[in-house]
């Protein structure tokens, strides 16, 4: 039986050691190599994160991990005060992981309307995440569960282009709840023609250049 919940601090021994096992099985995928340190997790077992799992009688098969803190993430800030949003009230979608067996089975999207609600339990009102924008998969879970999609730009250090989205906490996830901004002036879509052109573009470099596919913001893997 598959259930999925929030992985409780008194859990963390046992929860670390299977998801550092289901990360394990993925260690051929560039960008997860420091999903495998232990201590990266910390946060998500504190009062500055959050882990949901999804379970089949006991074994791990996916987590999503969310971050309640934005200090790492400075892009973000732009968003969030052009909407006005309180600051302590935002929570960040960092990574997500389902074993190969459970993949397009629904399991993602249950998993994010779980860790919504979650969320919007402990008080936040907004959520933000990113994902690749190749990914079509993952796009169509964060749609399915109440994110819309505010931007398209090249993100991190390794400037890295992504979909960001945003969903709104404050009422059940539906698309009819979701919030919408207008792009920023340094988004790279403004249409759907634009998208077009953009994929276009970008598949010559994606074929020339695997690694570009392999970020460490695995929020956009694997749903």
């Amino acid at each position: 039986m598959i259930t999925i919940r929030t992985v409780p601090s008194s859990e963390k021994d046992q929860a670390l050691s299977k998801i550092l096992a289901l990360v394990e099985a993925e260690r051929d995928r560039p960008g997860y190599l420091y999903l495998r340190d232990p201590d990266f997790y910390a946060d998500f077992f504190s009062d500055r994160g959050m882990i949901t799992a999804a379970w089949n009688d006991g074994a791990l098969i996916g987590f999503l991990l969310l971050g309640f803190e934005s200090t790492t993430i400075e892009f973000w800030h732009e968003y969030i005060d052009r909407m006005g949003a309180d600051p302590d009230r935002c929570c960040y979608g960092r990574h997500a992981l389902i074993a190969p067996g459970y993949r397009g089975i629904g399991i993602g999207r249950q998993m994010m309307i779980h860790r919504s609600n979650a969320a919007r339990s402990l008080g936040y009102h907004l959520c933000f995440a990113t994902t690749h924008p190749h990914n079509v998969a993952i796009e169509r879970v964060y749609k399915d569960s109440g994110f819309v999609r505010i931007d398209r730009r090249v993100v991190f250090d390794r400037q890295l282009l992504r979909s960001l989205w945003v969903c709104r906490l404050t009422q059940e996830p539906t698309l009819a709840n979701a919030t919408q901004i207008p792009p920023s002036s340094r988004s790279l879509l403004t249409s759907p023609d634009d998208l077009t052109v953009l994929n276009a573009a970008l598949a010559p470099q994606m074929a020339a250049d695997p690694q570009i596919m392999a970020d460490s913001d695995l929020e956009d893997a694997h749903q």
